[in-house]
């Protein structure tokens, strides 16, 4: 289930992919037919819908469950390289 908490992202069979925030989507009632989240050429199809956590957008660094802040990879962790170690 989405709630306002969520993301919702959409990948088409093309490659684009958006990003937006379910408290941007508009809510009918039943006997609507819906409502339209992105126009797509005849030939393109969408092939991925996930509901993700929302993005922080004042900047600040994602947090972990415990309201701590989740570590920055270094570039050790990001290459795999000791940063005690010399390129030979």
């Amino acid at each position: 289930m989405v709630t306002p908490k969520d993301d919702v992202i959409l990948i088409t069979s093309e490659g684009v992919i958006i990003r937006m925030d379910t408290e941007d989507i508009s809510t009918y009632g039943r006997v609507t037919k819906g409502v339209r989240l992105m126009r797509l050429a005849d030939d393109v199809n969408i092939v991925t819908v996930a509901c993700v956590e929302k993005e922080p957008e004042n900047g600040d660094a994602p947090e972990n469950e415990d309201g701590t802040a989740a570590a920055e990879i270094s570039d050790a962790e990001e290459t795999g390289n000791d940063p005690g170690e010399t390129e030979e």
